[in-house]
């Protein structure tokens, strides 16, 4: 029965987790040795998040190379705080599943982390969380298109379709939408930006760039 399982792993329990915890950091040990120039800039932008956001925050990603990263790299203290669209892949859900989330737990921080194309598939979205006065940080990551699409493709010679664009002025459109709006270019920038986010009375759009190889 189950209760037998249970009562046969008692013993075992607390070394299983010391053990997962273990392999788990030398997982991520070994992923850090080999990371790109782009994916090390993930790295720096999601600790700096880390250092300032609450521990509670629910973090929605969407379906960019950021949060791919931060799969691995970014710190939770809890379970359910770190959600995007494993599998599907499904662009566009990280705001709004932020407004989701926000509205359902209204004394929890939410924050985004989005890239330039998949935030552009919900971007109304913003003016629904500007006129709710919702405190939501969001995170775009600036990398001029579809990127993990466009790596994929060149890594397999194939030519480059509906991939690249132009992206819109982030911070003029989220100003239109009743938004603020920062664009950064220094982790400590980034951090100012989102501590003041999370306590302002509509959401915050604030732009990263990627630093190109």
């Amino acid at each position: 029965t189950a209760q037998a399982l249970l009562d046969a792993l008692k013993d075992h329990r607390n070394d299983s987790v010391e053990s997962a915890k273990e392999r788990a950091a030398l997982v991520r040990s070994q992923i850090r040795q080999g990371l790109s120039v782009s994916e090390n800039q993930h790295v720096g932008i999601l600790e700096a998040l880390a250092q300032v956001a609450p521990t509670d925050t629910i973090w929605s990603g969407d379906a960019c190379q950021l949060v791919y990263t931060g799969a691995f790299a970014m710190p939770m203290h809890a379970p359910r705080k770190w959600f995007y669209p494993a599998g599907y892949c499904a662009l566009g859900n990280a705001l709004p599943n932020a407004i989701g989330a926000r509205l359902a737990r209204p004394d929890t921080p939410v924050a985004v982390l989005a890239g330039d194309g998949g935030f552009m598939f919900t971007m109304p979205e913003l003016i629904t969380a500007a006129e709710l006065g919702l405190p939501i940080p969001i995170i775009i990551w600036e990398n001029g298109g579809l990127k993990q699409i466009q790596d994929d493709m060149d890594q397999r010679q194939i030519r480059r379709v509906g991939v690249e664009g132009v992206n819109p002025d982030f911070a003029a459109l989220a100003r239109a939408c009743h938004a603020y709006a920062v664009d950064v270019d220094a982790n400590d920038a980034l951090q100012d930006a989102f501590v003041a986010a999370l306590s302002a009375d509509r959401p915050t759009v604030i732009i990263c760039h990627e630093v190109r190889d």
